[in-house]
């Protein structure tokens, strides 16, 4: 805990500690808005065709092309736009499902994270470029 007089040497400890963990945090929980499609693959094997919404590191709510009642770990599929495109395939459990919309988290990625995380960076710098405001969870 800080005390007066604040000391620059003690405050600029207490920052070394607490920024990373602010970063960590603004990754994990801020969304990107986005606009893309993804497909799931269900344990029953049906195949749902959806558009991504917005994305963050760890959720990713869609909204699929009709009705689907999907529960548990599903596996999902979508493009990474970039110069070098890449395809994501992680497994995902999905923690909320409604008649319009869907979350998922992810569980594991059979994709190189670097390139996820790459592609969260991009979004991000764009929209700082752009002047946007981030929006919480």
């Amino acid at each position: 805990m800080l005390g007066k007089p604040v000391q620059e040497k003690q405050l600029r400890s207490f920052l070394d500690i607490a920024l990373p963990r602010m970063e960590r945090d603004h990754r994990r929980y801020f969304r990107h808005k986005v606009d893309l499609p993804i497909e799931l693959l269900c344990q029953t094997g049906e195949t749902i065709a959806g558009k991504i919404m917005n994305v963050s590191e760890s959720v990713l709510p869609l909204t699929p092309f009709g009705p689907a009642s999907v529960e548990g770990v599903v596996t999902v599929r979508f493009g990474l736009p970039s110069v070098n495109p890449q395809i994501v395939r992680a497994k995902a459990d999905v923690v909320w499902n409604d008649a319009f919309a869907m979350g998922l988290r992810f569980l594991q990625s059979d994709t190189d994270r670097s390139s996820f995380e790459a592609w969260l960076d991009s979004l991000e710098a764009q929209e700082q470029f752009q002047g946007g405001q981030l929006r919480p969870a």
